[in-house]
């Protein structure tokens, strides 16, 4: 089974065991080529980085003995907002955060985590598909882009605002892992294969009917957007990059700002308003691919560079996504 294979069906066991059960013990299995260190690493942890300014929520297990809602403060501080039951992603709005529950989409705000604001139900054409949703992001305008995955096989749609739902074409066929993030209300960033089974960025233009690849980083397995949608990080099996928004499409080489090594697995990449912040989960891999030892790990954008700021054993072992709330 290939790597891509691998992950989507993690996605979706995680998924379907949130809901049926609460918690697991799986995490990502560790993409195919990583390097020797055994560490996330680059430079040494930055003393002087405002702890006030990391404020991660994370969607994970061990919330009152199922999956919830965490938010981790930097340098070291955890603390259980409250249990989500059936809740299979988390991302962010413009006011807080939505969370995936069966066929609806939950709103919160970043001022009480803990209280549903709002709900959009999700109206299928026909019948609702049998996969979870596994990843869904809010543009700027409302509407919802989503994916679903059985393990197998990932499907894209895009919802308008009150969740009316229209299958999305084009689309990946195949995904390293079924993520989505709006660059605008009318542009999506997904995740591809090339035609060599390389795993890339592309760019989907729900006006104009057309997916353009972005070829200046391949392998990619993760990525994350700025809540400006303005910074865009990807990691690959070894590497984690950081650039414009503007300077990936136009394809111009990203910043590499680190590394990670053999026996460990990154995920979860989170940025913050502007790209100054980003965290990620990490974990230690055993032989048979099971992750633990998971860390919540932080990254600073100085003048020239990215120092490390944080690095701290997360209260779980499975998450289901992670942003950046103020």
């Amino acid at each position: 089974m290939g790597t891509r294979t691998r992950l989507a069906t993690l996605f979706a066991t995680l998924v379907l065991s949130a809901a049926g059960c609460g918690s697991t013990s799986s995490s990502p299995t560790v993409p195919t080529g990583a390097s020797s260190d055994a560490s996330v690493r680059v430079g040494s942890v930055d003393p002087s980085a405002p702890s006030a300014s990391a404020s991660v929520i994370v969607l994970a297990d061990g919330v009152q003995g199922g999956v919830g809602l965490w938010r981790f403060r930097a340098p070291d501080q955890w603390t259980a907002i409250g249990p989500t039951p059936g809740a299979t992603w988390v991302a962010r709005t413009a006011a807080g955060v939505a969370l995936v529950v069966g066929q609806n989409v939950e709103l919160r705000s970043s001022s009480d985590l803990a209280r549903v604001a709002a709900t959009i139900g999700l109206k299928w054409p026909g019948v609702a598909p049998s996969a979870p949703v596994v990843a869904v992001d809010r543009a700027p305008g409302g509407k919802l882009a989503l994916v679903t995955s059985d393990g197998s096989s990932v499907a894209y749609a895009v919802a308008s605002a009150d969740g009316a739902v229209t299958v999305l074409q084009p689309a990946p066929a195949e995904s390293f892992t079924p993520l989505v993030a709006w660059l605008d209300d009318t542009r999506l960033l997904v995740l591809s294969t090339n035609n060599q089974q390389v795993s890339t960025l592309a760019v989907i233009d729900t006006a104009a009917g057309t997916m353009t690849p972005i070829r200046t980083v391949g392998g990619i397995t993760f990525f994350a957007l700025s809540s400006d949608r303005v910074t865009l990080v990807a990691s690959t099996a070894g590497d984690i990059f950081v650039a414009p928004v503007s300077k990936w499409i136009a394809g111009t080489q990203p910043q590499k700002i680190a590394s990670v090594g053999a026996f460990r697995v990154i995920w979860g990449l989170a940025l913050d308003s502007n790209g100054t912040h980003l965290a990620l989960l990490s974990g230690a891999v055993s032989a048979d691919g099971h992750v633990s030892q998971v860390h919540e790990v932080g990254y600073t954008r100085g003048a020239s560079a990215w120092s490390q700021s944080f690095d701290n054993a997360a209260p779980f072992t499975t998450s289901r996504g992670q942003v950046w709330v103020p």
